[in-house]
């Protein structure tokens, strides 16, 4: 039982550690997109922005379609995606800089 127990605390590690990895990839890649390429996503000529904050709400079902069908390694991932996104947005509100 030591064994299994071990084994399972490892997994759970590793996808933490996944997660952890996807949120902060997806943060910093929102970021580089956003503040230093100063690209931005306009859904009409009259400009509307796209937040970030929509973006994750659309993976937001997928993630948990992926945990519903044991896809576990997929659905870390988009969850970790979606939690960069929101980070990302949460930055913006905080700072108040929706500027181009």
């Amino acid at each position: 039982m030591v064994e299994s127990d071990r084994s399972r605390r490892n997994g759970n590690g590793s996808k933490f550690l996944r997660f952890a990895l996807t949120a902060v990839a997806s943060y910093g890649a929102t970021r580089f997109f956003a503040d230093f390429l100063h690209l931005r996503l306009y859904v009409t000529h009259q400009r509307i922005h796209l937040h970030h904050f929509l973006l994750g709400l659309v993976l937001t079902p997928l993630t948990w379609i992926a945990f519903e069908n044991d896809r576990k390694t997929e659905a870390e991932l988009l969850a970790g995606a979606v939690t960069g996104l929101f980070l990302s947005e949460i930055k913006q509100l905080i700072l108040e800089q929706w500027g181009p």
